[in-house]
């Protein structure tokens, strides 16, 4: 029972809906408010505005939209008020459903990479926590290039290379080829409350049209590209941030050939005298900084490599 001067505050019943991962959890309190003032009307329309505000020594008896259900560090401690769902005034009486959330997943049978741990068996438990979900979704396609020199003899891409820096060699073979590529989305949900719109904004443009710096999601150091992102709305303080990356089998390079001064191919009899292996240049930065730090980055890693959380 919760008491101010004006109201009294029964707690009827609780009931807790706990999910898996990418699932809301929720809470439902039903109390019932009476209005004890001395020489209080009976409970009228407006009444629950003035519950929820009430400034009398011991209110308010109801928690309001934003509250935190408890002060723990548990699931249920920091899911929040979302909905307040009132009844009929029966008297000096009045019931109302007091609705909680949280995307926030508790476990202690959570396991996590470390934020440049590129081995899934060097994965290891983690303390009981909380944790947010993330999953990677691959996709597989090509692209067309034009190849002018082939096996044997061509010496292939080199993945810190923009431009190779002598001819490749390899027999003259113009035509085109399907290059293998793997994209993939990286998808996770982040509480705002740890780093607002404006900052997920900044960090997604440090890494957008960039290369790896380090090793990423099993790819070797320069072998992606972040090829775009997004920033979704879930409910509340919760947001989806999406990144998409591509792996090219070339390491995203095309042959070219070199040109004379009048434009044209330069040729040694009816072969080219000299083609290359070329790529954008491209900044290179670390896309293991994306993890959130401690065990919540871990976690989120090593759910990107398995597909799950355990």
């Amino acid at each position: 029972m919760i008491n101010s001067v004006d109201y009294r505050a029964y707690l009827k019943g609780v009931t807790a809906d706990q999910g898996d991962i990418w699932d809301v959890h929720t809470i439902t309190e039903r109390w019932q408010v009476e209005k004890i003032k001395i020489g209080a009307l009976e409970v009228g329309p407006l009444e629950p505005n003035k519950i929820i505000y009430d400034a009398t020594a011991g209110g308010p008896v109801i928690k309001n939209i934003g509250e935190q259900y408890g002060a723990g560090t548990d699931w249920m401690s920091g899911a929040l008020v979302r909905r307040l769902s009132w009844g009929l005034p029966e008297g000096n009486k009045i019931t109302v459903d007091v609705e909680y959330s949280t995307r926030y997943f508790e476990s202690k049978f959570a396991m996590g990479m470390g934020p440049t741990e590129e081995s899934i068996e060097n994965a290891a438990a983690l303390e009981q926590g909380l944790f947010l979900p993330c999953m990677v979704i691959p996709t597989f396609r090509t692209r067309s290039m034009k190849m002018y020199r082939d096996n044997p003899g061509m010496t292939g891409p080199n993945a810190t290379n923009n431009l190779s820096t002598t001819d490749i060699g390899g027999i003259q073979k113009v035509r085109d080829i399907d290059v293998r590529q793997t994209a993939l989305r990286l998808r996770f949900v982040v509480d705002v409350n740890s780093g607002g719109i404006d900052y997920l904004t900044g960090v997604l443009q440090a890494y957008v049209g960039k290369k790896n710096s380090d090793a990423f999601l099993g790819y070797g150091a320069q072998n992606l590209i972040c090829d775009g992102a997004a920033i979704n709305h879930l409910e509340h303080e919760f947001y989806e941030v999406v990144i998409d990356y591509l792996y090219d089998e070339y390491f995203h390079h095309s042959q070219i050939l070199q040109m004379d001064n009048d434009g044209k191919p330069r040729m040694n009899g009816d072969d080219y005298a000299d083609v290359r292996w070329a790529r954008e240049e491209r900044t290179a930065v670390g896309f293991n900084d994306i993890w959130p730090t401690g065990a919540l980055g871990e976690s989120m890693k090593y759910q990107a490599f398995v597909g799950v959380w355990y």
